[in-house]
């Protein structure tokens, strides 16, 4: 699993990677074929642009985080 970050909703994605000690941008990284990704607000399959189902319903770890961060005051998606 890789984590992709994108300093806009339009830039291209830096990939932090737990087995490559760089952070390469996403073009650089032809090694990587995207299974899915997910944020607070859902998930997503490679070229679909709406989401495929709700981002916590299926990924259990992903829920817990949030949950913690809920119980600990932290607001996710606002600025």
């Amino acid at each position: 699993m890789v984590l992709g970050y994108y300093a806009n909703p339009t830039s291209e994605p830096l990939i932090l990677d737990s087995l490559i000690s760089d952070v390469l941008p996403a073009g650089q990284r032809t090694d990587l074929t995207p299974v899915f990704s997910f944020n607070s607000e859902g998930i997503w399959s490679p070229g679909g642009a709406e989401s495929v189902g709700s981002p916590t319903a299926r990924l259990s770890r992903w829920r817990n985080l949030l949950q913690k961060l809920t119980a600990e005051g932290i607001a996710l998606g606002q600025a």
